[in-house]
């Protein structure tokens, strides 16, 4: 995998290396500190191809570090709504804004405000839950670009 996107050369190459270790240790440190109480923790798997890591807080937010294979590194709060149940099914509505950042070849640093809303689907018994996601990215300052709305599914597993 050294020409791989976790492993390439360049400032984008080490900032994804950064991001990706920094990850598996948050994972690790809330695994031995968390596991029982809040917050809690939670490493999910995104497509399109992206990890994060969710910090759950008290009163239904929490904090979430999304590392994708393409695109800028996005940064969120986010505010979980009272959930409800669908056929049966528990769903937790959220929403969340926050930031992102890319280094960019030449050691360009490009920034952005990030938007979601998504549904969570908890899957009873288990500590797994799936997500879907619309998230909205805007690079700034605003004209360097141009709005980006993509939908996101994924697995996440909290500790």
């Amino acid at each position: 995998m050294r020409d791989g996107w976790l492993f390439s050369d360049g400032a984008g190459g080490k900032l994804t290396r950064t991001l990706f270790v920094s990850l598996v240790v948050a994972a690790a440190a809330a695994w031995t500190s968390c596991a029982e109480g809040i917050p809690r923790w939670g490493i999910a798997v995104k497509a399109p191809a992206a990890l994060s890591v969710q910090l759950a807080l008290p009163g239904g937010s929490a904090i979430e570090v999304e590392l994708p294979r393409v695109g800028p590194a996005v940064f969120a709060g986010k505010l979980y709504t009272p959930s409800w149940t669908l056929a049966g099914v528990r769903v937790l509505p959220a929403v969340g804004v926050g930031g992102a950042v890319a280094l960019l070849p030449g050691d360009i640093m490009a920034a952005g405000l990030y938007a979601v809303v998504g549904l969570e689907f908890p899957i009873p018994t288990t500590r797994l839950s799936l997500l879907a996601d619309l998230a909205a990215l805007l690079p700034l300052p605003i004209g360097a670009g141009t709005l980006d709305i993509s939908p996101k599914v994924g697995l996440r597993l909290a500790f």
